[in-house]
């Protein structure tokens, strides 16, 4: 999962640093989350916010203004290394892509208000993948399925295209997408060998996080996995699991499960990335 930190490189607070865990509130007064106590900075300067995956500066109408890289703004998406500076002082962004805990499980939250779209995370998101990912397979499955949206006007072949394309790009085995609060699929398909791909059930525990909760999340150890251990996946004899939410406009209006019982870490945070993109689109 990815660490974003910023860090005061000038001025009196310089060296002090501030993970983004949270939305952050800048500025002079000390009832803000960073304080910074130059006289040139505002009282309430800015705040930094999650948006899904991008992460964004915006100034609060202050007296001096916001400006990143060297560029006035009221409001910008900021990448790894930019440059963010209030007033006098200038502070770094930075983000720090852990390895993942064996076992555990990566979560990402997305509320209806950051509900992804292809417009705000699809390329950004997919290109910080770690070199030995094919960086073309996964636009091109992007690509695929936006085309998939403009070509079928018929929810049964659209959900099947979707399918497919998951079933070729990742290490997935069997898919299966919901609609609605049913616990009962609306598609199941499964890569070739797979026999009965409907016969099992799937994780209601999954489901739950992602319809109830509104989660994404992927599972390098199914079996192991406690938030995550359900009688499906100990029958299945799945390894490896991944689900995401389907937004609508405000709420959760389904989502697909992916799975693989072939073998553990199977699928990891850049997997979750491509698949709340695709289910999102």
């Amino acid at each position: 999962m990815e660490r974003w930190t910023l860090t005061v490189i000038d001025g009196s607070e310089q060296g002090l640093e501030k993970p983004l865990n949270e939305e952050v509130i800048l500025g002079r007064s000390l009832d803000n989350d960073l304080v910074l106590s130059h006289s040139a900075v505002s009282r309430r300067h800015a705040r930094i916010f999650a948006v899904g995956f991008v992460i964004y500066v915006e100034d609060l109408e202050s007296t001096h203004g916001t400006r990143v890289n060297g560029e006035t703004c009221s409001k910008r998406a900021l990448n790894n290394n930019d440059i963010i500076t209030v007033g006098p002082v200038s502070m770094k962004i930075a983000c720090e892509q852990a390895a993942p805990t064996p076992g555990a499980t990566n979560v990402i939250y997305v509320q209806p208000t950051g509900a992804p779209s292809i417009h705000e995370i699809s390329v950004r998101d997919i290109e910080k993948s770690v070199a030995d990912h094919d960086i073309s397979a996964r636009l091109e499955a992007v690509l695929q399925i936006g085309l998939t949206l403009q070509g079928e006007r018929e929810i049964g072949p659209l959900l099947q295209r979707i399918g497919k394309t998951l079933i070729d790009t990742l290490a997935v085995e069997r898919c299966g997408i919901f609609l609605g609060e049913d616990v009962n699929p609306q598609l199941v398909m499964a890569a070739k060998g797979i026999e009965n791909p409907d016969k099992l059930p799937f994780s209601k525990s999954l489901l739950h996080r992602a319809i109830s909760d509104g989660e994404a999340l992927v599972t390098a150890d199914a079996g192991k996995d406690p938030r995550v251990r359900s009688e499906s996946l100990v029958a299945g004899a799945i390894r490896s699991a991944m689900v995401a939410p389907m937004w609508g406009r405000e709420h959760v209006i389904g989502a697909v499960v992916v799975e693989n019982r072939d073998r553990t870490n199977a699928f990891d945070s850049e997997d979750l990335r491509l698949l709340v993109v695709l289910a999102n689109l």
